[in-house]
């Protein structure tokens, strides 16, 4: 699962920063935006994505679709395993792919009623993207996402039997290609995982 996540501010560069700052100049001040400290669902965020001439670029998406049939609440993750066979997500999976920058993603452990805190990453990475859907609902300017989600990794699962997608470099951008196979890709996911109770 991946209910927040966190952006740099000041530590921020490379290509994480450039995200950054290219949603924050194309929107100006039009739409609030969370471009930095811990992410929320439900948060206006910097994402890239294809143009409608397949183009990568960045935009601003809000986290979290909007359930089916008038559901209350927002859904924030789909599952990989099965997202590319659920109505809700099975045409963004093969149109709608995104990437959502990010410098650690937090979850949560259970000890009986103690919760502990824990910020988690990709083994010697300051940033990394994780891998979304996106789609435009009804009388809304910005599409909405979900963030995908696959077994934890073997280093992490004991904090939590789920962990989002994760890739870097090559996978990542193959993740925007339209013509690539999603399933093929999402083998190439990230897997050695660092943790830190915070």
């Amino acid at each position: 699962m991946c209910g927040r996540y966190f952006l740099p501010l000041d530590e921020a560069n490379g290509e994480l920063a450039e995200v950054i700052r290219a949603v924050s100049e194309k929107y100006g001040g039009d739409q609030p935006l969370a471009a930095h400290g811990e992410i929320y669902p439900g948060q206006m965020v910097p994402t890239l994505a294809n143009s409608r001439k397949g183009e990568p670029g960045a935009y601003a998406m809000q986290w979290g679709m909007s359930r089916p049939f008038g559901g209350t609440g927002i859904v924030i993750n789909a599952r990989s395993e099965t997202a590319d066979c659920k109505g809700m997500f099975r045409e963004s999976w093969a149109k709608r792919r995104c990437l959502i920058p990010a410098a650690r993603y937090f979850e949560w452990e259970r000890r009986g009623k103690e919760k502990v805190k824990y910020a988690i990453g990709p083994a010697g990475k300051a940033a990394f993207y994780l891998a979304g859907l996106y789609r435009y609902e009804p009388d809304e300017r910005f599409p909405r996402f979900v963030i995908l989600t696959k077994e934890a990794a073997a280093p992490i699962c004991f904090i939590h039997p789920r962990m989002p997608v994760i890739f870097d470099g090559r996978s990542a951008r193959a993740w925007l290609d339209p013509k690539a196979a999603p399933r093929k890709i999402l083998g190439e996911a990230m897997e050695d995982m660092t943790f830190e109770a915070v």
